[in-house]
């Protein structure tokens, strides 16, 4: 019997990789995940008012509709999410290493709806807001709805290649702050501008938007 093993999606370390970390570039792809983030709830939340059906491509054809309801009632669907699983007791645990990195004032996304009503009411949006408004507009602007293109807007197609696209760039970045969080913790080495751990923040300028960045690392207990 002969086994192929596909290693393409595994993070690969190698000597370039650890000796050219850069903390700007790391922030910055940081700061583009959380705006395909943004993107891809605000297209959700449009995809959900249209009704744009939640199905994996192939799945309602393999599985047919009790098998789809089957799937979803365990977890399984065109979004990515763990199964349900029952767990073990936790017996053990060994000691570990974590990336915390936090961006200040992006550390969570407000609701499409709060976002929406302060598009309306015309006071300042705060930067997660911001974000969210600016995705709002681009689909104003792309399919020319008018000011009112967040309150009606009925081209599902189009709603549907954005969300897919949006959600693929925001795998695609995941994967590549991933990889340099790889090369950073089994390197062993810390982020080139900085001299040791203890030099950990930043700010960096996105369109002319400023953002204070900091990264640590820390230990933790990780169970098993």
């Amino acid at each position: 019997m002969e086994v192929v093993l596909d290693l393409r999606a595994l993070p690969i370390l190698n000597r370039k990789m650890v000796k050219e970390i850069s903390a700007r570039k790391f922030f910055e792809t940081e700061y583009a995940l959380v705006q395909a983030q943004a993107a891809q709830k605000v297209l959700g939340y449009y995809a959900d008012k249209l009704d744009v059906k939640k199905v994996m491509p192939g799945l309602l054809d393999s599985y047919g509709t009790a098998g789809v309801t089957w799937l979803r009632e365990q977890g399984i669907s065109d979004g990515w999410q763990a199964p349900h699983t029952t767990g073990a007791p936790i017996r053990d645990y060994y000691m570990g290493k974590q990336l915390k990195v936090s961006l200040a004032k992006y550390s969570s996304l407000p609701t499409v709806e709060k976002a929406i009503e302060k598009m309306k009411s015309g006071g300042k949006p705060t930067p997660t807001e911001a974000l969210l408004i600016d995705e709002i507009k681009r689909i104003r602007d792309s399919k020319k709805k008018g000011e009112e293109a967040w309150v009606a807007f009925e081209d599902k197609a189009w709603i549907a290649a954005e969300k897919k696209a949006a959600v693929e760039r925001a795998r695609a970045l995941i994967f590549e702050i991933a990889q340099t969080t790889f090369a950073l913790i089994v390197g062993q080495v810390w982020f080139a501008e900085f001299a040791s751990l203890d030099e950990n923040e930043m700010a960096i300028t996105v369109d002319g938007t400023t953002i204070q960045c900091k990264a640590e690392m820390i230990d933790l207990q990780i169970p098993v």
